[in-house]
């Protein structure tokens, strides 16, 4: 009842969890990262992470990202991979602020911004169809979206690749 008033009044509906039973009023999942221990800091996953939450709910939910392209860890994401290759796997909007919450940022950081949220624009009524594995160490994965949209993404070398069909 208090996310649909908070819609009703204009405001968007936001949780910190995706949880089945606020879907039809929740617009926004402030944070759906990955469970990692310590979960404040940058952490030590305890298992291969895999993208539920987005195979489940990508097209009916915004689901942003934090991390700046290069950056390693933060908030929910293993310390060994980069939360802003995570969004575009997962065609997420990233946060623009840093784990400390710091608005100093630079054009060319804007601007690595900016080209995620775009992409995550674009897909935002997409399922996510498939996630896959593509190496035996699970490093290199994909992703495919209901429109034909297929994501690679390297996590060791934060290399990313878009097909487009």
């Amino acid at each position: 009842e208090c996310l649909d008033y908070l819609t009703s009044k204009g405001i968007i509906a936001s949780s910190e969890e995706v949880l089945d039973c606020y879907m039809p009023s929740q617009v926004l999942c402030h944070h759906a990262p990955f469970f990692t221990v310590p979960l404040d800091k940058d952490g030590v996953c305890p298992g291969t992470p895999i993208p539920l939450v987005n195979l489940i709910y990508h097209d009916c939910i915004v689901i942003p990202w934090i991390g700046r392209k290069g950056k390693k860890g933060g908030f929910g994401i293993p310390k060994t991979d980069s939360g802003y290759t995570y969004a575009f796997l997962n065609a997420g909007p990233v946060h623009i602020l840093n784990w400390s919450h710091s608005t100093d940022t630079d054009q060319t950081e804007i601007d690595e911004v900016n080209e995620v949220c775009i992409f995550a624009e674009k897909l935002a009524l997409a399922s996510m169809e498939k996630h896959e594995f593509i190496t035996a160490d699970r490093r290199i994965q994909r992703t495919t979206f209901s429109e034909g949209t297929t994501v690679t993404v390297n996590l060791n070398t934060d290399e990313i690749k878009i097909n487009r069909f």
